[in-house]
């Protein structure tokens, strides 16, 4: 691999965290002219507005970056047979897999965390369903496409080595506590050993979107449960 190829594939695989680092344009500018003071209540809505589309252009500029990679690093055909190749069956797997990852680490999710009501706050899940349907399934496409490339890209170092790698960066390029972190790089080791698995990106992606959705359903579901339990104590 050439220099210039290295260097294209390491700013590649760092895409989750420099995509993390998209600072929003209306804070930023907030901040440049009127320092630490609190924003107005409409300013502050504005800002939330804007922050909902920075993942957008993350995944976006994710997306496109690991398809060029994919296209510079294996064959044309080889790369429809990553999403064509016994795409039924993948979808299948994808789809059982995604749903047994529910189960497990939702179940744990819900039984350990007692901060439903600050997860259903968020400004993503607040969203109509249909926005945020659309922005989990398209995360789910640019971060496996992402992944793929990646892990496609480092084989040298090994199946074991790039599925670490991959999912720690996969971790820390999701905005959370410690908690989300752990969860996250455990679903990048979930999801790179199902492509080690099957070399099929439509069953790390069909996975993946089975997680988010999934996991976007539980929150709210329990958000709701959690107000109506408390209006009607109250």
């Amino acid at each position: 691999m050439s220099s210039t190829s290295g260097l294209f594939v390491f700013v590649v695989l760092l895409l989750p965290l420099i995509g993390r680092g998209i600072p929003n344009p209306v804070g930023l500018r907030w901040l440049i002219l009127h320092g630490d003071r609190p924003m107005p209540t409409d300013v502050e809505k504005r800002a939330q507005q804007i922050g909902l589309y920075i993942p957008l252009l993350q995944v976006t500029l994710m997306a496109g970056a690991s398809w060029l990679l994919l296209g510079r690093i294996i064959q044309r055909t080889r790369l429809i047979g990553l999403i064509a190749d016994g795409w039924r069956s993948m979808i299948l797997y994808g789809a059982i897999a995604g749903g047994c990852w529910l189960v497990i680490n939702g179940g744990l999710l819900f039984i350990l965390r007692r901060d439903t009501v600050r997860l259903g706050r968020n400004a993503f899940v607040q969203q109509p369903v249909a926005f945020s349907v659309a922005l989990s399934l398209c995360a789910a496409l640019a971060e496996e496409m992402w992944r793929c490339a990646c892990l496609i890209a480092l084989a040298a170092m090994g199946s074991g080595i790039s599925v670490v790698l991959t999912a720690v960066i996969f971790g820390l390029g999701h905005r959370g506590g410690p908690g989300r972190l752990v969860s996250m790089t455990f679903l990048g080791l979930y999801l790179g050993s199902i492509f080690v698995t099957t070399l099929s990106l439509l069953a790390i992606v069909t996975s993946h979107a089975v997680v988010n959705i999934g996991t976007l359903w539980m929150v709210r579901i329990t958000y709701r449960r959690a107000l109506a339990s408390h209006f009607t104590h109250k």
